[in-house]
């Protein structure tokens, strides 16, 4: 599975290799809140017949299955949700609705928090 992580209002590309997954992130130059999209591509064939994808983190009180935070799906069967953001620190997981299916490595170990920082007029290079 590839997660994807995008700041509108940006003008460079950033890319690192978090684990088994790829997670890019585009470079961020904010005002007062930002609109940040999160993709998930290539993902492995789920048992639920329609599956349902969400985001959990600081930013919704760790809510496994807020459905304010669903992603939707696209056309070409990747998953998709843009929300806004102020500056500030992040951490997060996929869920698949509660946290008995929250994503993992390809064995199924737990993997740890993703996390992502938001900074004022900053554009991060790492």
């Amino acid at each position: 599975m590839k997660i994807i992580f995008k700041s509108a209002n940006c003008s460079k590309m950033i890319k690192s290799i978090c684990l088994f997954f790829g997670f890019w992130m585009m470079c961020i130059n904010v005002d007062a809140q930002v609109k940040v999209r999160f993709e998930l591509q290539n993902i492995p064939k789920s048992k639920d017949v329609v599956p349902q994808y969400f985001i959990a983190g600081n930013f919704n009180n760790w809510a496994a299955g807020d459905s304010t935070f669903r992603f939707k799906r696209s056309d070409d069967g990747s998953y998709w949700i843009e929300k806004q953001f102020e500056p500030d620190a992040y951490e997060f997981k996929m869920t698949r609705g509660h946290w008995d299916k929250v994503e993992a490595t390809a064995n199924g170990q737990a993997i740890g928090n993703r996390a992502f920082q938001l900074k004022r007029d900053t554009l991060d290079q790492n």
